[in-house]
């Protein structure tokens, strides 16, 4: 995809997608590892798109990348800028494909005791990762504005939404 302007104010940016996976009524957020942007921020699964690829793609391979899921990419959800203004990000719905392997109860046995799907983060990107609720979702921190105003209202909504950076 190429660079798109945002329409609060018609600068051209680079894309970025955020993934919205769920499962069971939980968001999965993952804690940023120490050698990335943002180091210790917790936030949705998120990426550059490559040039010339399609978002849903994108969308898909940043899953896969970082904390080896095989997700189905729903719809668009919500546009927003990054914190900092440089990105726009572009949030999509993600649910686990249905023969996505469950967790182990020697890997994580609360996960494996609630049926969600072995995770295997990569480690370079990912310190940490979770299943939490809307309302836990409160509790993380550090976690950018942007991205918690997006839990608090957009992941409930169905229509598309475009918000400017605090």
């Amino acid at each position: 995809m190429k660079d798109v302007p945002h329409p609060d104010d018609g600068v051209v940016r680079p894309v970025a997608v955020a993934i919205d996976v769920r499962h069971q009524g939980r968001h999965l957020l993952i804690k940023r590892a120490n050698n990335v942007p943002a180091p210790g921020m917790w936030a949705p699964v998120t990426g550059r798109v490559e040039p010339g690829e399609a978002l849903p793609l994108a969308a898909a391979r940043e899953v896969a990348e970082e904390v080896g899921l095989i997700v189905e990419i729903g719809e668009e959800r919500y546009r927003s800028l990054t914190t900092d203004g440089s990105y726009l990000l572009i949030w999509f719905d993600a649910f686990i494909a249905p023969d996505a392997p469950p967790a182990t109860s020697a890997e994580d046995p609360g996960a494996a005791l609630h049926g969600y799907p072995r995770l295997t983060l990569a480690q370079d990107e990912v310190a940490d990762a979770r299943w939490v609720t809307r309302e836990e979702v409160e509790e993380l921190s550090p976690m950018f504005e942007v991205q918690r105003a997006y839990y608090r209202t957009a992941a409930e909504q169905s229509a598309v939404t475009v918000t400017s950076a605090p």
